[in-house]
């Protein structure tokens, strides 16, 4: 096939115009169009990057954040790591720049040596408190080794240490908190360190919760009759007065609920995947986090509020911490149960894995919704899970697999180009709302390498397990083939999604299926989903024949292409679209024919010709010159021969 580049599309679109005039004096034209016939040096099918984009790249690299900034710089802003943390800006989440590092330290000082390595997912807030941005992440110090002078120096190495950044532009630098500066004494967020060791508790410290050190070097529960035996834990390492959570309270809170996450770490709790949260009910913040230990935990906490009723992300109430999910386990409850199965006798399907990490919080309909990810991030199953709860801080209920709790997963969407598709940012943008998430660059070598990707989420109601209405979150993807371009962003939009739909041939129509499903909204792109749910609520529109799908819009439109999308299932997919009818409101039309399903979006057996693998979210397309005024819509499919049915996912007509 000739390889051309992406500015001669134009062209392929160009060509004569066949008029034909029917009994009535009405016009019948054929136009000529694109559907993806042409290959990039890429060696990629070429698109109009106008109407779709694809998900090859939309972010700089593994555990990407979005700050929307648009309200103020008219930016978003990507964060993620590659090496070191890294910004990017875009006007469209499309297109992005690079911004430089968010953090500009200086080689070999004190906040350079805090964060030498594993530098882990840095998220971003606007805080209208004060008008900062802060920049929340964890990292490994350098100048890490065991330090024995002093009684209450706990020895380790710290791995994972917590950390909070401030600027006054969300570009940055942003400069590291230090919780010992006479401004965190003068605000009343600064941490006693007990940096010089050798201090006896006190009874002020028992009863603030603080746990005592051993002569060994072990904490220990303190109490009113032990407390004056053991020493208060002290950090003297140049790291310690940058560290977010107060090392002494966290590895005391930690421990008094059994997570044990400061004990090979020098004192300080190893923790990853900081996410600040604003409840838009209360406008309290809180922060969620994992504490990174043998066996994952999410666990979250309220920021202190002061007699006005504000709040500082600087300081942490620790009488709210809570535990949130346990890996294994669907609930805390069970976990503090030790059960590890549900009402009927279900085990979790994180049973297998110790990994809950990269939380997301958002509110819908009175209900708080995580997402998390579960399994390792450089294999393919891992994959982004929903839980949910009534209040910021639980109790959380990690969703079943037929209310969709695995809600985001390459491995289960059963796709061969999709893999690692986890760590997850919610975005709003206009009317519709975005999963950000990262997959391996390579679906056969996974590992480390990964970018960001984009897709449509959507709100499903459902029934819950105990038969009760429940919003739930479904993804249309992940996708790796082109989709329309953000609405907010795009000329051109879906105008077909309240659009009236019937099928010409009404007996083609499978049984139990419903023309419905062609405009509701949701791709069907799960090979390997719960039943119980993707075959309730994901649903496609199934013909038995060769028919035409008639799509009245509910006012006249400009059109400028038109995607039907195929089927998941590899036994029930078109290969081409007989034809395509636009009708405008005069009775004019026009039509074009033939529009192939790309060939770059399923694999055939050449020995028998059976179709081995569909793409997941696969669209055949035609794209064409602006056609004003339509009215109505007009499209048949083929039913292969041999095949007993075809599934037809969604229709989509973008116009203007």
């Amino acid at each position: 096939m000739k390889k051309i580049k992406y500015g001669a599309i134009a062209s392929l679109v160009l060509g004569s115009f066949m008029l034909f005039t029917a009994c009535g004096g009405s016009v019948s034209t054929e136009i000529d169009f694109y559907s993806g016939g042409t290959v990039g040096d890429d060696g990629k099918m070429v698109f109009n990057e106008e109407l779709f984009y694809r998900n090859e790249s939309k972010g700089p690299g593994p555990d990407p954040f979005v700050l929307d900034d648009t309200e103020r710089s008219g930016y978003y802003y990507i964060g993620s790591t590659k090496g070191e943390f890294v910004l990017y800006r875009s006007t469209d989440m499309m297109t992005m720049e690079p911004v430089g590092p968010s953090l500009d330290l200086v080689k070999g000082s004190d906040q350079a040596n805090a964060v030498a390595k594993d530098r882990w997912a840095p998220e971003y807030i606007y805080d209208e408190d004060d008008g900062c941005y802060y920049m929340f992440f964890s990292a490994t110090p350098a100048n890490n080794g065991s330090f024995t002078a002093g009684k209450g120096v706990v020895p380790g190495t710290a791995i994972y240490v917590s950390y909070i950044a401030r600027a006054s532009s969300p570009e940055g630098p942003y400069e590291m908190i230090d919780f010992t500066s006479k401004e965190a004494v003068e605000e009343g967020w600064s941490h006693d360190l007990n940096a010089a060791g050798n201090t006896r508790l006190t009874a002020e410290d028992v009863k603030n919760g603080i746990w005592g050190v051993n002569d060994s070097g072990a904490f220990v529960e303190a109490t009113e009759e032990n407390y004056s035996t053991l020493w208060r834990p002290s950090y003297p390492q140049s790291y310690a007065k940058y560290s977010y959570l107060d090392p002494a309270i966290y590895a005391s809170v930690g421990l008094s609920v059994g997570k044990d996450a400061a004990r090979d770490g020098g004192g300080f709790s190893a923790s990853i995947d900081f996410h600040p949260f604003i409840d838009p009910v209360s406008g309290d913040k809180y922060l969620y986090w994992t504490i990174s230990d043998s066996s994952n935990f999410i666990v979250g906490m309220k920021m202190y509020e002061v007699e006005d009723g504000s709040s500082s992300w600087l300081k942490p109430d620790w009488s709210t911490f809570t535990l949130l999910t346990a890996a294994n386990y669907w609930t805390i409850e069970d976990y503090q149960n030790k059960n590890l199965q549900n009402e009927e006798g279900e085990t979790c399907y994180d049973s297998n894995t110790q990994v809950n990490e990269g939380a997301t919080v958002v509110y819908h309909n009175e209900k708080y919704y995580m997402m998390f990810s579960i399994n390792n991030y450089d294999e393919n199953s891992y994959e982004v899970c929903q839980a949910i709860a009534d209040e910021p801080l639980g109790a959380f209920r990690k969703l079943r697999e037929e209310e969709n709790g695995r809600m985001l997963s390459g491995a289960l969407e059963g796709s061969e180009e999709m893999s690692g598709t986890g760590h997850n940012a919610i975005i709003t943008i206009g009317n519709q709302m975005f999963i950000y998430y990262h997959s391996h660059d390579s679906f056969v070598a996974m590992g480390g390498a990964r970018h960001a990707n984009i897709d449509e989420l959507k709100w499903v109601t459902i029934k819950d397990y105990q038969g009760n209405d429940l919003d739930v979150l479904v993804a249309n993807g992940p996708t790796a083939t082109i989709q329309p371009r953000i609405e907010a962003y795009a000329k051109y939009k879906n105008v077909a999604g309240d659009a009236t739909v019937v099928l010409q041939e009404e007996t083609a129509l499978a049984e139990n299926s419903s023309v419905d499903w062609v405009n509701d909204g949701l791709l069907s792109v799960c090979k390997n989903g719960d039943p119980g749910f993707y075959d309730s609520y994901i649903q496609e529109t199934r013909i038995t024949k060769t028919a035409t799908f008639e799509i009245t819009l509910s006012q006249a439109a400009s059109i400028r292409a038109v995607m039907v999308y195929n089927s998941k299932h590899e036994d029930e997919i078109f290969l081409n679209i007989s034809r395509m009818e636009f009708v405008t409101e005069s009775g004019d039309t026009y039509y074009l024919e033939n529009v192939a399903f790309p060939p770059e979006y399923y694999s055939v057996l050449e020995i028998t010709g059976d179709v081995t693998y569909v793409s997941p979210g696969a669209a055949a397309f035609a794209e064409f010159y602006e056609l004003t005024e339509i009215k109505t819509v007009r499209i048949t499919v083929e039913v292969p021969e041999g095949q007993s049915a075809v599934g037809i996912s969604e229709i989509r007509v973008l116009g203007r």
